[in-house]
């Protein structure tokens, strides 16, 4: 599942064509799906972290169910736009961690470093603890599942995550 927002669907798929992913067959076997923010945390006209975290709870159930793990990448530069704050969207991140820790879910939330304050980028931070260090410096990003899926994090202009799919 991702959720896009700031990338189109047709800018993601080119990419992973280019990149030599079979991402029709992924698409068509709905291993793969993307919904935009409307479609998930402004599905109600404004963002409320209990229903957004009861919609993940049925997203996992319906993954599990087909596939055994859902994995979820949501691009999150809405925030910059809606009248959410960042503090209800950390709450919600941190129940999200629950949720996730408690099923076969992995999720990458994608965080553009430019549009946030360093204190804001510190409480992300802080509210996924980081799997390995990767420099004193360095931004991680949680993987839920550390048994299953490795994550390398990069320190660009926005906060990235690489998972072994």
């Amino acid at each position: 599942m991702y959720v896009v927002d700031t990338l189109t669907e047709e800018e993601l798929v080119s990419s992973l064509r280019e990149a030599d992913v079979d991402i029709d067959a992924a698409i068509e076997s709905g291993q793969l799906s993307f919904h935009t923010v409307e479609e998930t945390y402004l599905r109600n006209g404004s963002f409320e972290p209990d229903e957004m975290i009861e919609f993940y709870g049925d997203a996992v159930e319906r993954a599990t169910e087909a596939y055994g793990t859902l994995r979820v990448v949501a691009e999150t530069a809405w925030l910059t736009e809606e009248a959410t704050s960042v503090e209800q969207f950390l709450e919600y991140e941190a129940k999200v961690n629950d949720l996730f820790d408690e099923e076969d879910c992995l999720g990458l939330c994608l965080y553009d470093r430019t549009a946030f304050s360093p204190e804001v980028v510190r409480d992300i931070i802080r509210t996924h603890p980081p799997s390995s260090p990767t420099g004193p410096s360095a931004p991680t990003i949680t993987t839920r599942h550390r048994r299953r899926i490795s994550a390398t994090t990069w320190t660009a202009r926005s906060i990235r995550c690489r998972t072994r799919w």
